[in-house]
């Protein structure tokens, strides 16, 4: 049975394979191309990766909106609270209070 990959590995195998085609892409050019047949190439490998990675981020966004759990309402956020003056010991073995 094999294992399962985790997010992190599965991002890491595909921006392998996206690097390793452009690799291979980068050898298959002629020797001899114009600047602007290679402008034209960069612009739109450029545009194919930033279809690619927006397309990543929707998908990682949505994925951490599905599962975000917003913490309850009930208790209050963290930070808000004033820090409270420490209570006066109580008991047997507290001093005595000046009560007048």
């Amino acid at each position: 049975m094999t294992n399962p990959k985790t997010p992190s590995e599965e991002l890491r195998e595909g921006l392998g394979h996206l690097f390793r085609a452009a690799k291979g892409f980068a050898r298959e050019l002629n020797r001899d191309v114009t600047v602007s047949t290679v402008e034209k190439t960069v612009r739109e490998g450029a545009t194919e990766l930033v279809r690619a990675v927006a397309s990543v981020g929707r998908r990682v966004s949505d994925e951490l909106e599905k599962n975000f759990t917003p913490p309850s309402a009930e208790r209050p956020p963290q930070g808000d609270d004033e820090p409270r003056p420490p209570e006066p010991p109580s008991g047997p073995d507290a001093p005595p209070t000046n009560r007048n």
